[in-house]
């Protein structure tokens, strides 16, 4: 099913949005790689380390929220597909929670 769909697909626009996705994360390498920098110079490199470790962490969740809910198709209704989509708000809201403690704790 997922792959699939490829090949419904126009190549301008896929080619386009392929390119227009690699250079979104080409600067955002860019914008983290300022970041850290700041952060080294700041003395806060392990905070910002702890910090991009967290947040790789909830993102590897998120994309197997993802393609869980492509390649099963779950039933919206399902109490295990409530429960999954539950927890992984939650794990989402305390990553956000944790950056901002983290910022604040640091600037005391």
């Amino acid at each position: 099913m997922i792959f699939g769909i490829v090949a419904n697909m126009a190549p301008s626009l896929t080619t386009g949005v392929f390119v227009g996705f690699l250079f979104f994360l080409v600067l955002l390498d860019y914008i983290f790689e300022a970041i850290e920098e700041a952060a080294i110079h700041r003395g806060l490199g392990d905070l910002y380390e702890k910090l991009k470790k967290e947040l790789m962490s909830m993102g590897i969740v998120s994309f197997a929220v993802f393609i869980y809910t492509l390649a099963a198709e779950p039933d919206k209704d399902d109490a295990t597909f409530i429960a999954f989509e539950m927890s992984h708000m939650i794990f989402f809201f305390m990553a956000i929670r944790y950056v901002f403690l983290c910022s604040f704790l640091y600037d005391l």
